[in-house]
């Protein structure tokens, strides 16, 4: 019976890093969806559209953070609560500015704003986004003692690689955001050009 129970935490405990890891994973995809549209098809975002996309880097932060405390061995149930915790806050700030921005084209003849995927535009499914964190968020806060991660993890390599790809996305996303902006203090509703290129 006692090594039933030890063998029901560990799978519960791998669920929950696996469910941080796919947390952070479904980020890195839509953040690289986003770029791809900037980069391929020259659709620069807008101050809403930089907002959502800061608000879901500091999202998957939480889950980063529990991903990475769990490869230390250093997770507790206080930690865990703490990462979600963050993730949800964040995700409201994302959700208010998404919904912001889908309010400001949701007129019958607005065309809205940029490109769309599978006939929505990217700042609905920004929104729809921040609402699947808020209830996943919630779910992992109350199963937080089964979920939280032990030291016997399945595949833990998988969590440090999902990690280095999140931290190499938003640095190339900075970069890209001072070659947007420039020196300039804000950037325009409607941007049309890298702003730094003004400068030579």
């Amino acid at each position: 019976m006692e090594q039933k129970a030890k063998r029901n935490e560990k799978l519960w405990g791998s669920l929950g890093f696996w469910l941080a890891i796919g947390f952070v994973g479904a980020y890195i995809l839509v953040l690289l969806g986003s770029m791809s549209a900037q980069f391929i098809n020259h659709d620069l975002p807008c101050p809403l559209c930089v907002l959502q996309r800061e608000s879901m880097i500091m999202t998957a932060v939480g889950p980063a953070y529990i991903i990475t405390a769990s490869l230390k061995h250093e997770l507790t149930i206080e930690k865990f609560a703490r990462g979600y915790g963050m993730a949800l806050v964040f995700a409201v700030f994302g959700m208010v500015a998404a919904a912001r921005q889908t309010l400001l084209h949701i007129g019958p003849h607005d065309p809205g704003y940029g490109p769309g995927f599978l006939g929505v535009h990217f700042y609905t499914w920004s929104l729809l986004t921040f609402i699947v964190v808020v209830v996943f968020c919630g779910f992992n806060l109350i199963f937080a003692k089964q979920l939280t991660p032990g030291k016997n993890l399945i595949l833990p390599i998988f969590g440090n690689i999902v990690v280095k790809v999140m931290f190499v996305l938003v640095v190339v996303m900075f970069i890209a955001m001072i070659f947007q902006e420039g020196f300039n203090f804000l950037l325009p509703d409607d941007p049309v050009k890298y702003q730094l290129f003004d400068l030579f």
